[in-house]
């Protein structure tokens, strides 16, 4: 007899269904997830719904077993701290898979929640090898995975973890056992892409975006809004990441450079990121976010320091939610720093973390970054969702790493970062729309930030 918090999983056409409850009735459901077959096959979140929970120790098994990748489709009943097979067609290879207790996790979990759907894409090898795992974040190598949550109060824990958010919120946090300083594994010679990148939005529909927010700028609903492109090349099976890796490296040196090929966690990122999102050491919190964008320092603008400047009140107000009274502070405002084929205006946000206040609430007062949402925020959201075609996923998310034993961390903002998913490599661009925008200067801007990279891709080494 089924216990009433039993929580099961039945494969169908459509994917991999999961419930609580009797396994001959259908509930609510509690997730749903997209299988796809094939000689490396993975599984990705397709919706998520609010769901009572009266058995948390299940639930916390099966979120510990989805974010390890360890959720196979023969799986049928869960159960803490073992699987028992209840095989359903088409799969017809059942087996019991032991795994930790995971009573910890269910004290983390709350009995009833609205998680966050992962839309950072999926990562399918049509040649049946995974690559190997490993992170390379801030000169330091890290190997061994041992542990994949989608749990931020992970990071209050213990150990080193590479972190990866996408824009729209869904979170992977990967701890890994080994950590050394290194140089970037050798690899093979890049081997250059020649074919054809696709936008989101083609230079007709960018312009008009810009002009629509304009519109709602002179109507007072916002006052800036950073809208976004995506650029797209078929890949069918994944790059050579660390050849890839090692392509940007040399072409495009950059202060946040990040590698992530963790095929298990669905995820295969190269970020030349110029942006720091959130540097953490002990109680001291920093963010300096980028406003202003040009050739030289001879091309920026008016609208580029207001643009800052707005950025940085935003920046100011989302620290001063976790922040201790009073310490928050701009030692820098409107620095220019050069990076390769342009230069940027960079601010600088500080301020000391309000006792008590950990990884879970500091993600969700920061995020989305000021910098690449727009101001209000949910103002700017809100015309972000209504004029962008496609989820950024990884672009404008949060690349980078925490120290939980140390309790110091780096996270960059995933801009000038490439991804692979759903048989597509992928890079994402923008621009920050104010009042003062020209909308075809705003084009120009969102294709000089993309130029080089992509150019990078398709020369030969």
């Amino acid at each position: 007899m089924d216990r009433p918090g039993a929580v099961h999983c039945r494969l169908t056409n459509r994917g991999l269904l999961v419930w609580l409850g009797q396994a001959s009735r259908q509930p609510p459901v509690l997730d749903f997830f997209d299988w796809r077959g094939g000689a490396s096959a993975t599984l990705r979140k397709f919706d998520y719904e609010d769901s009572e929970v009266s058995d948390g120790d299940d639930l916390a098994t099966l979120v510990r077993l989805v974010t390890s990748g360890h959720l196979h489709p023969e799986i049928g009943l869960l159960r803490t701290g073992s699987l028992r097979p209840m095989c359903c067609a088409p799969c017809s290879r059942a087996r019991s898979v032991a795994m930790p207790s995971s009573t910890s996790l269910a004290r983390r979990w709350p009995s009833r929640t609205r998680r966050v759907r992962w839309q950072g894409g999926t990562v399918t090898s049509r040649s049946g090898a995974d690559p190997p795992t490993y992170g390379y974040v801030a000169g330091r190598l890290a190997t061994s995975l041992a542990d994949v949550t989608s749990d931020p109060a992970a990071l209050d824990g213990a150990g080193f973890w590479i972190v990866v958010q996408t824009f729209e919120g869904g979170l992977r946090c990967l701890r890994f056992a080994e950590v050394r300083e290194a140089t970037l594994p050798p690899s093979r010679p890049w081997q250059p892409i020649r074919g054809d990148w696709a936008s989101s939005l083609d230079h007709q529909k960018y312009t008009a975006a810009v002009r629509d927010i304009r519109a709602e700028i002179a109507a007072g609903e916002v006052y800036q809004v950073n809208l976004c492109r995506r650029l797209s090349t078929p890949l069918p099976d994944p790059p050579d990441l660390t050849a890839l890796a090692g392509r940007i490296q040399a072409g495009n040196p950059a202060p946040y450079f990040a590698v992530v090929q963790a095929p298990a966690a669905g995820l295969a990122i190269v970020s030349a990121s110029p942006e720091r999102f959130l540097a953490r050491h002990g109680s001291t919190m920093t963010t300096q976010p980028i406003k202003g964008t040009a050739v030289t320092a001879a091309d920026m603008l008016e609208k580029d320091i207001a643009e800052n400047v707005m950025i940085v009140d935003m920046a100011r107000n989302d620290l001063a939610r976790i922040a201790r009274v009073g310490s928050v502070d701009v030692p820098e405002l409107c620095r220019l720093e050069e990076h390769p084929g342009l230069v940027h205006l960079v601010s600088t946000v500080r301020a000391e973390l309000r006792a008590g206040v950990r990884w879970p609430e500091i993600l969700t007062a920061l995020t989305p970054a000021a910098s690449i949402s727009g101001t209000p925020k949910e103002a700017a959201l809100t015309q972000i969702r209504r004029l962008e075609p496609v989820p950024r996923e990884i672009y404008c998310g949060l690349v980078g790493w925490v120290d939980a034993d140390t309790r110091r961390a780096d996270l960059a903002v995933g801009i000038r970062t490439f991804w692979h998913a759903e048989e597509e490599l992928r890079f994402g661009t923008g621009a920050g729309i104010t009042w003062g925008s020209d909308p075809d200067g705003e084009w120009e801007e969102s294709a000089l930030k993309a130029r080089r990279l992509i150019g990078l891709l398709g020369a030969a080494p």
